[in-house]
């Protein structure tokens, strides 16, 4: 259909009449003629049988006709020997196909002739081998054969029988011009041809072609053979005689006999490539005057494809499409209203989708169908730009086969969407950049193909890095907290050996090291139990209790309970709050924990003789916890992963060198989201880092 499509209104009209007639003619020619020519053969062949049958039983009437002569004259001479000649002349005189009549017999040395005067000098005497017994009566010889001396065709019929215990013999000579004349121009048409003969040889043959008759062959009455001679295809009838020992062959050429179905085909055809000639002139001017409006319409239409809605749409004298062209019409003026309005919208939505990809944290770009890079983001810029200090990147192939760039985890599959085939591939990919280190990503590549026509391609690069550095931070403290389990476990064991080994050993010392032990055993708990709290929070495991509860006195306590710490380090912290602080409904255990946390890191993360500041303020509904803590300070780039459970500060020399786990902060942050709340981070030399607890008033 999409070839057919390619063509015009008229064309299509031309093709499809000359697709019917060639139809018709093929119909005609492959299924018609040769049913037509299987019947008008058997009925041709019917007719030629009926003819045949019919010339075949007129000759045997004669013969047998002169045969009945013969017996009749016989008996005269038996019964009438005296009034013979009377006879034999009577009977000359009434059939005038008589030639001759001879009364003969071995024991007289005379004979009787009798000669019709119309042949007066008809002498004829063949051998005695040319005559054939009758196959119907023994003693009636025939014979069947031309004249030598005239150009007559002559039938013998010989009658033996016995006078006064002598024998005798009848002998009639017959003009069988006539019957060989109605053999040969049976009314059959005029192509055909004629055998007679028999086993003394032939009579007459016009047959152009040997024929090679056995007696075998002509038993039956009638017999039809088909021969194929110099390419040519005959029928043969064959057909014998009953009172003569002979045989009748007609032979037609069997293209004579289909010939009518030829020429009714030559006329079929003849008139089917009239009429489509009378179609195809009347389908061009129809076509003409029904595809030029088209056209014209078709050319309106492709203006208003291009977006072109300025000019008015031709109206067709036709009135079908008339009414077509008055609603392309009505369309046109509606979306040249529309697009006088909606152009700057149109250029508006663009340009925000191109905002919108270009402030992706991601990395896009778009590829055409040559898979060279249409649209990159600023992100995807920077990658292509530091890989091209290596090799060009020209396109997404130089790209995707770039020696800076492993992949592994690839996966792909492939959906249908109407004409279009969507494929999706991703993978995993390491990049190393000459200037910045190596960088982890997860690329996905949708590419868009019509059929075989690739469209083009959605490259997108999502940033792995921070979550491969959190896995490997997690690794690492992991490995910190079983090194920090280890250490205490080692104590236990070894003190509780001590104990065990020396029953003697002083009460004070085994004191001292019972306390050891107990120390070491709260260090694993709290060690353990730090990072239970953390993972119970995020997956909400656990339902804790909540009660109105004093923030204020709670933090009160946790400073004062931080003293110890405090007088160590030479530390003063000042703690101050609002007065008229409401109670507010929270879990008091884990508020406890955040306040302890952000207290003892302030302590910690500093250096000695130092001032720690501790504020409680309203602010629009939320109660601020706010502490300074005037110590390291944290960098921009830790900020980001702050809050991450097991990231430790590693930029500050001194900071990374205190003991910690890595689960503080993101315990408090947790805790800030079980009670809707938030965590703020400011930090700075001259502050130090300033954390600020949010928590609602509920």
């Amino acid at each position: 259909m999409t070839l057919f499509s390619r063509f015009s209104f008229h064309h299509r009209i031309f093709i499809l009449i000359g697709l019917f007639a060639i139809l018709s003619i093929g119909v005609m020619w492959f299924i018609i003629r040769p049913m037509y020519e299987t019947r008008v053969t058997e009925e041709r062949t019917t007719v030629v049988q009926q003819v045949q049958h019919f010339a075949v039983r007129s000759v045997d009437e004669k013969v047998e006709q002169w045969i009945n002569i013969a017996h009749f004259l016989a008996w005269n001479v038996q019964s009438r020997p005296q009034e013979v000649s009377a006879h034999i002349r009577q009977q000359i005189a009434f059939d005038s196909s008589l030639i001759q009549v001879i009364v003969s017999s071995p024991a007289f040395s005379d004979e009787f002739t009798a000669t019709n005067s119309a042949h007066p000098n008809f002498v004829y005497n063949p051998p005695s081998d040319a005559w054939i017994v009758s196959p119907r009566d023994s003693s009636i010889s025939i014979l069947w054969e031309a004249n030598p001396a005239s150009d007559l065709q002559v039938i013998g019929i010989q009658k033996q029988f016995r006078l006064n215990n002598q024998p005798m013999t009848l002998t009639i000579y017959a003009n069988s011009s006539g019957l060989l004349h109605l053999l040969t121009t049976l009314p059959i048409g005029e192509s055909f041809a004629v055998r007679i003969g028999g086993d003394r040889g032939v009579l007459y043959s016009n047959i152009p072609f040997a024929l090679s008759v056995s007696p075998e062959s002509w038993q039956h009455l009638t017999v039809m053979q088909d021969v194929i001679v110099s390419g040519t295809e005959w029928k043969l009838y064959f057909s014998k005689f009953s009172t003569i020992p002979m045989y009748l062959v007609i032979g037609i050429p069997k293209s004579v006999i289909v010939r009518p179905v030829q020429d009714l085909m030559v006329y079929s055809a003849s008139i089917v490539a009239v009429l489509t000639l009378v179609v195809v002139l009347f389908g061009w001017h129809f076509s003409q005057q029904l595809s030029q409006p088209v056209v014209l319409l078709v050319q309106d239409v492709e203006r208003l494809k291009s977006l072109d809605f300025s000019k008015p749409i031709t109206e067709p004298h036709i009135r079908e499409l008339a009414s077509i062209a008055q609603t392309i019409e009505s369309m046109r003026t509606v979306l040249e209203r529309y697009q006088r309005i909606n152009v700057e919208k149109i250029i508006m939505e663009e340009w925000k989708n191109k905002f919108f990809l270009s402030h992706s944290e991601d990395c896009i770009s778009i590829t055409g169908s040559d898979d060279t890079f249409t649209f990159m983001n600023d992100r995807f810029i920077r990658v292509k730009d530091e890989l091209q200090k290596v090799m060009p990147v020209l396109n997404k192939h130089d790209l995707l086969s770039h020696p800076n760039i492993g992949r592994t985890k690839e996966s792909s599959r492939t959906e249908q969407s109407g004409p279009y085939t969507v494929s999706f591939f991703q993978q995993e990919i390491t990049v190393a950049f000459p200037d910045s280190g190596t960088e982890y990503f997860r690329l996905h590549d949708v590419a868009i193909s019509r059929g075989d026509e690739h469209l083009g391609s959605l490259l997108v690069l999502h940033d792995l890095t921070t979550e491969r550095m959190i896995d490997a931070m997690k690794t690492e403290m992991m490995n910190f907290i079983v090194h920090e389990l280890r250490n205490p476990l080692n104590s236990i064991m070894g003190f509780a050996s001590f104990i065990m080994d020396e029953p003697e050993m002083a009460a004070n010392e085994r004191t001292e090291y019972i306390r050891i032990i107990q120390e070491s055993s709260r260090t694993m708990n709290h060690l353990v139990n730090r990072f239970l709290d953390v993972q119970r929070l995020e997956s909400h495991s656990v339902e804790y209790h909540r009660e109105p509860a004093d923030l204020v006195g709670i933090a009160k306590n946790v400073c004062n309970s931080q003293q110890p710490q405090l007088l160590a380090k030479s530390l003063q912290l000042n703690f101050s709050a609002e007065e008229n602080i409401p109670n507010t409904t929270v879990a008091p255990d884990l508020m406890r924990e955040a306040f302890l946390n952000l207290v003892s890191n302030a302590i910690k993360y500093g250096n000695e003789h130092r001032s720690i500041d501790v504020e409680m303020k309203l602010n629009e509904g939320n109660i601020l916890f706010i502490i300074t803590d005037h110590g390291y300070g944290i960098s921009a780039v830790d900020q980001e992963k702050l809050f991450s459970k097991f990231f430790r500060v590693t930029s500050n020399k001194k900071s990374a060198t205190e003991l910690g786990t890595g689960l503080g902060l993101a315990h408090v942050k947790q805790v800030m989201n079980h009670h809707n709340g938030e965590v703020i981070l400011e930090s700075n030399e001259r502050i130090g880092c300033r954390f600020t607890l949010s928590i609602p008033i509920v």
